[in-house]
């Protein structure tokens, strides 16, 4: 178990309970603290003098974890992405072409990592998505995202990439490959095969922020091919039609992959990564086995030592 302590402002730290919020397992408040948040990888405590330890068993992301400032001064190839804030007269959600690309299963123990990108060419071509109450995947039920996503994928250029459980157990940890590593290599690679596809990535290209920018690129300081420029904005699903659609595809692989983990099992399988989820791997385990789990579950998560 690793402990990190950070010195956080007031504003920082109602930000950070923010993003943990929605992934959350349970939510305490000790003595002298705002907040005691825990998820699947850590516990974060939030003090009221200040200070937030971290505790987890890996908690090397926490170095992408910088403040924006330190993340513009250390890599250049963030300040382009910043300008649209300052030049563009319009609100930068209305900008097209744009591209916009997201991820889900990150908070599921079942299931794979899916992240999808898309390109919204035009202003026509967005109003048809938001007629379609096309918005964030979190936002719309599982039966609506079923019915509208095949819809967009005719609609619109896009590419998903899905990274099933095998693979994700065999290289999470490999190489300090955690799950930003992961998500950063798989949204890279998602733009890349937009443009293999024969498309032209516009000028705004949108990420769904996970992890300051100048550490999401040095997660891709290996890789040979880099598509910078981005702009990245936290809750980006809810400005950019083109992040919104993207979730909404990426969430449709999602499902699909469940649906076959079912149909291969023969069992219900749990979303979530909460103590249905736990309970459903611990029938699971005894049905088919300990070693059968790296074939449907993501391993690291602690639903694991739980069984």
């Amino acid at each position: 178990m690793s402990t990190v302590t950070r010195k956080m402002e007031p504003a920082a730290i109602e930000a950070l309970y923010k993003r943990l919020k929605p992934i959350a397992l349970s939510e305490k408040q000790p003595n002298y603290t705002y907040w005691q948040i825990k998820t699947q990888e850590m516990t974060v405590t939030a003090y009221t003098s200040g200070k937030v330890v971290y505790q987890g068993a890996d908690l090397s992301w926490l170095e992408d974890d910088e403040p924006e400032s330190s993340a513009r001064s250390s890599s250049s190839r963030t300040s382009s992405s910043k300008s649209f804030n300052t030049s563009d007269k319009k609100p930068l959600g209305l900008t097209f072409p744009q591209a916009g690309s997201d991820e889900v299963g990150t908070g599921d123990y079942f299931g794979p990592i899916v992240v999808a990108a898309t390109i919204v060419p035009d202003e026509e071509t967005a109003r048809q998505l938001e007629a379609m109450q096309v918005t964030d995947s979190k936002k719309m039920t599982d039966t609506v995202i079923r019915k509208v996503a095949p819809k967009i994928q005719e609609m619109i250029p896009n590419t998903i990439m899905v990274l099933d459980n095998p693979r994700y157990n065999q290289i999470y940890h490999k190489d300090r490959m955690n799950i930003n590593r992961i998500k950063a290599w798989m949204h890279n690679q998602a733009y890349i095969n937009l443009r293999n596809k024969g498309y032209t990535l516009p000028a705004l290209k949108v990420v769904d922020q996970f992890v300051q920018p100048a550490g999401y690129y040095r997660h891709l300081a290996a890789v040979s091919e880099v598509v910078s420029d981005l702009h990245f904005e936290t809750k980006a699903e809810s400005h950019y039609v083109s992040v919104a659609a993207a979730s909404v595809l990426a969430r449709f692989a999602f499902l699909k992959y469940m649906d076959k983990l079912e149909a291969k099992y023969g069992m219900p399988i749990a979303k979530g990564g909460g103590e249905q989820a736990t309970e459903c791997a611990r029938k699971f385990k005894q049905r088919f086995g300990q070693d059968e789990l790296k074939n449907a579950v993501k391993l690291h998560f602690t639903n694991t030592t739980k069984l």
